[in-house]
Formats: C-alpha cells, sequence, structure tokens
C-alpha cells in the first residue's frame, strides 16, 4: 500500500502500525524526497513544502508514534543515513547544533558511523572536522576505538602527560579492545573466567612476601600478579590477601608499598577487578561533584558504553552508592545542549 501524506494532513487516518510506516517509507524514498527540495504545488489542496528540512518533525513525530501506539511492542525506528547526512549538512550550515545533536544521540552506534561514512562520500568532507570544537559532538560520529586513541594521543601531547586518562582508559580495556586502540600494545591478562583456588592461594601469599614481610617493594610481583590474572581469579587472591596474618585488604597494600600513579594504576586494577560498574559510577559522581567540573570524563565514560548492558549497571550501581539516579544528578549538575545529549543517552 502506497500513501500520499501532506505536510499539514491530520494523522488520525493512521490506525496500525504498518500504515503509519507505510507513511514513513514514503517520506524516506529518495524518489520521494528529492522533488521536495525545490518549493512543489499539490493539484490537490495547495500545499507547499518548501525543503526536506522542514519534514523532519514530522518524520521525527511518525517515527515516535509507531513506536508508542497502544498495545504494540517497541520496535526499531526507521532509520535512513542519507536523509540524516542531508538533515546534518542543513543544521550546520545554519549552525544549529541542537538538531545535530538530537539526530544523533537517537541513533544507535553503528547507525552514526554510517551515517559519517556517507557524509564523507556525498559531500566530500569529514564529519568530525565539521564539528571541530564540540567534542562531544565528535565523539558519536567517530569509532569507539579512534576515540580512545584521540584521547590517548591528546593526553600525551603538550607539557606534561595526563595520567589520568592513561589510566582510566588503558586500565578499563579488555586486551582486544586495548589491541584495536593501539596497535603495538601488547597486554598479557588472562581473560578466560578459569579460577583456581591453590593459585590464588599462592599468589596472595607472593604479593604478601612482596611488601608486607620485607623492607621495600618488590614492585615487579605486584605488576606481574595484578596486570596478568583474570578479574575473577583477581577476586580471589584478593580474599586469599585479606585471610593472611595482617587482615589487610589489597587496597591498603598498595597504599603502604606504592605512590603516585603506580598506586593510582594498580588501585584502579583493583576496583575494576572488584566491580567495574562502580568504578565508572563513582568516577561520574565525582566529574559532577568536584569543583571543577569534569564533562569531557562524563563523554569518556558515557558514550562508548551508551549502548552495551554496561551502561545499566554503571546506572544501577550508581543508584546503590548514591541514593539517586544517574539521570537526576545529570539533570542537576550540567545544563543545556550537553545535558540533553547526556540524558538521550542513558535512556
Amino acid at each position: 500500500m502506497h500513501y500520499q501524506l501532506h505536510a499539514t494532513q491530520s494523522l488520525a487516518f493512521l490506525n496500525t502500525r504498518e500504515e503509519i510506516s507505510a507513511v514513513i517509507a514514503a517520506f524516506l524514498e529518495p524518489d520521494f524526497l528529492n522533488p521536495l527540495r525545490e518549493p512543489v504545488e499539490n493539484d490537490a489542496n495547495k500545499t507547499i513544502v518548501n525543503s526536506t528540512k522542514g519534514l523532519y518533525p514530522l518524520i521525527y513525530n511518525l517515527k515516535k508514534t509507531v513506536l508508542e501506539l497502544p498495545g504494540l511492542s517497541p520496535q526499531p525506528a526507521i532509520f535512513n543515513a542519507s536523509v540524516d547526512c542531508e538533515l546534518i549538512k542543513d543544521a550546520l550550515y545554519d549552525g544549529d547544533l541542537s538538531t545535530v545533536v538530537n539526530i544523533l544521540t537517537n541513533r544507535l552506534y553503528d547507525q552514526r558511523l554510517e551515517i559519517a561514512h556517507l557524509y564523507k562520500t556525498k559531500y566530500g568532507k569529514i564529519l568530525k572536522e565539521e564539528l571541530v570544537g564540540h567534542d562531544l559532538i565528535i565523539a558519536l560520529v567517530v569509532s569507539t576505538p579512534v576515540f580512545y586513541a584521540t584521547e590517548l594521543h591528546n593526553a600525551m601531547m603538550g607539557t606534561g602527560t595526563d595520567e589520568d586518562v592513561l589510566i582510566q582508559i588503558l586500565c578499563t580495556l579488555n586486551n582486544k579492545q586495548i589491541l584495536s586502540v593501539i596497535d603495538a600494545y601488547e597486554s598479557e591478562r588472562d581473560e578466560r573466567k578459569f579460577t583456581d583456588w591453590n593459585k590464588a592461594d599462592t599468589d596472595a601469599s607472593r604479593l604478601y612476601g612482596a611488601g608486607v614481610e620485607i623492607v621495600g617493594t618488590n614492585e615487579k610481583v605486584f605488576y606481574d600478579i595484578l596486570c596478568t590474572r583474570n578479574y575473577n581469579q583477581l577476586r580471589f587472591i584478593f580474599l586469599k590477601y585479606y585471610a593472611l596474618p595482617k587482615d589487610q585488604k589489597i587496597e591498603d597494600a598498595i597504599e603502604e608499598e606504592f605512590s603516585g600513579y603506580a598506586k593510582e594504576g594498580l588501585l584502579t586494577i583493583v576496583a575494576v577487578a572488584k566491580n567495574l560498574p562502580g568504578y565508572f559510577a563513582e568516577k561520574i559522581h565525582h566529574c559532577m561533584y568536584a569543583n571543577e567540573k569534569r564533562h569531557e570524563q562524563l563523554i569518556r565514560i558515557i558514550i562508548p558504553r551508551s549502548e552495551t548492558d554496561m551502561m545499566g549497571s554503571i546506572k544501577e550501581e550508581y543508584s546503590k552508592m548514591y541514593n539517586k539516579s544517574l539521570e537526576f544528578d545529570i539533570t542537576e549538575h550540567t545544563k543545556g545542549l550537553f545535558r540533553k545529549a547526556m540524558l538521550n543517552l542513558l535512556h
């Protein structure tokens, strides 16, 4: 069934998802959109449509209607990368960043990358270069490995090094992710879920002997164990370590034996092994409640995880730890377009 619908026409006659989907499909078909780039007069009702941009609110609301029809289970909204590219191009020409954010934060990760690729094909321009100065939007149109590589590059450029960025990225990614970000980086962490209580006993004793029992610290033992054992095994090692004579948590041992960024890096590994969502929840909370807001950290934590199960776990941990929802704090501690983008990504 083929529908014709004018921008001023009522949608009341549409009764089913199939009918509405057919209308949206009609609007998104290139053969239907192309004539609408120039003013068109319809003999039936003299409706004038000036541009595809003017159709976007209607298309967007139609998509929302498809998802919100009573008694119908949600279905993915129709996605057309070509239409999104045109809308983004027009919005950038008009300086309308709100439209760009609204489009990108309502698209899935793979869809955003498709938009960026098609944008270069259609217009010969790299989308992220069109967005210089708008870090949040740039992060939405590059792949996660490229995003992390850029963050690492920026952290090591200029005067000094931002070790916080290096630690947060490199200490929270798994082997495959690290290799995709930095080809030359080689990690030996065992990522199997296999655990061995006897080896946990041995490693706990080695850690104890490399710190508490000697003058000074045998740092190599700490690095060897904490940087190569899988996280399940590390949790057993921590339990075994606590059962040793001093009744000391592994974190306390690291605090006593190490300093500076070596200490912070090892403590991050321990925190990630114990509760990765809790680690990120704490970092997000600090971003918003610190004297100096760290919005770039919110971007770095939330965007790469916005479409993964991890985001749901982070939100759950955040509520447990701080007795309020992450969405509530985002609303309270951010504003404007940044707030809108963050809330869209969290839903």
